[in-house]
């Protein structure tokens, strides 16, 4: 459970690009890339968006909030409160199971840690951050300050576990780290959702008795509560997203930086800062499924991804599409490409000029 062994090997790697290489310790990447006239591109990148449709973690997470919506329909036919207790576990957990899948594929975490010591820890942090939450954001009342109190308590309590454990000597491999955080992440969505959507399933009709008066209020009824349970499982990819953004910065910058408590802290308000915003603004469209499948996938285009696909080591990086392997700016690029440009040049001419002269090169 303590520091994994360098996995791959400690060396310097290929980066994608030609002329490029970049250094690998075993266990996080150098902070950039060096010259490396011997370094050749990757076969080019062939992109087919399509092909999302054939991955597991894709129909995994369409039949969890399939299932989920399903029986919470049953329930507003039945009343009874078991299909919704059910459908809300499979939905919470399909959706948290299929975002780690999608993430292994790409980071390769039992490189770094084994599954039981994931769900182990995942299940340790994901329900000590949650109670700590509850109470904190129970403290502060009902109305928008709870609401935006959110953010704060609960992105400095997911990280909690990871953290403690990253003091006592354990999971300081970056992409280790960032395995543990997502795992504490997935299980306070996991259990956030279920009590949301469990527990207060006419939570996503505030409103509707007043709005949509008489005859139509059952039907608005049903048409609300199923899209709350279909939509809140994908919701709540928000905590591992965002820890896991948290993880992915602050342990590269203590693995290669030798910095933790700065960059974590800077994290920490960057994510607490989102999560506030997304509550503050999801709460008041509590029936808009795209509002919250739009803030799920920005927040993984705009913070997560970015953070993350400095992490994945050497073996990944060529079964890996561009944009998860580690940042090269352009200028680098274009750097390498002109001197690889001069290197053929001054090869050729010297080449060239090793031909005796009026004969003719075997």
């Amino acid at each position: 459970m303590r520091l994994a062994p360098p996995t791959p090997a400690a060396g310097t790697y290929p980066t994608g690009a030609a002329g490029l290489s970049r250094d690998w310790d075993g266990h996080a990447w150098a902070w950039h890339p060096q010259s490396d006239s011997s370094a050749a591109a990757f076969p080019k990148w062939h992109h087919r968006p399509w092909l999302v449709f054939a991955h597991p973690s894709f129909w995994l997470w369409f039949l969890s909030a399939l299932a989920s919506g399903g029986l919470a329909y049953l329930y507003t036919v039945t009343n009874s409160v078991a299909f919704v207790w059910v459908g809300a576990i499979i939905g919470c957990v399909g959706a948290a199971a299929a975002l780690v899948i999608f993430f292994n594929r790409r980071m390769r975490f039992s490189e770094v840690v084994s599954w039981p010591e994931f769900v182990l820890w995942g299940a340790l942090g994901g329900s000590i951050a949650i109670g700590i939450s509850y109470v904190g954001e129970g403290a502060l009342g009902g109305g928008m300050l709870s609401t935006a109190s959110a953010g704060p308590f609960e992105e400095s309590t997911k990280i909690l576990i990871p953290v403690v454990l990253f003091l006592i000597g354990w999971y300081r491999d970056p992409r280790a780290g960032f395995a543990i955080a997502l795992a504490c992440g997935a299980t306070f969505g996991i259990l956030e959702g279920i009590e949301y959507i469990a527990m207060h399933p006419d939570m996503a009709i505030r409103g509707v008795r007043v709005n949509h008066p008489g005859d139509s209020d059952q039907e608005m009824k049903s048409v609300m509560v199923v899209a709350w349970a279909t939509y809140r499982p994908t919701f709540e990819l928000v905590h591992p997203l965002l820890v896991g953004f948290t993880a992915a910065i602050a342990w590269r910058w203590a693995a290669v930086r030798k910095h933790f408590w700065l960059p974590l802290l800077v994290a920490v308000v960057v994510a607490a800062t989102l999560h506030s915003i997304i509550d503050v603004t999801i709460s008041q469209h509590d029936g808009w499924t795209a509002v919250a499948m739009a803030i799920v996938i920005l927040l993984y285009f705009v913070a997560t991804k970015p953070a993350a696909r400095e992490l994945p080591g050497p073996d990944a990086n060529r079964d890996n599409p561009p944009m998860w392997r580690p940042r090269i700016s352009r200028a680098l690029r274009h750097e390498a490409a002109q001197k690889a440009a001069a290197g053929a040049t001054v090869a050729g001419a010297t080449e060239a000029g090793a031909t005796p002269a009026g004969s003719a090169p075997q």
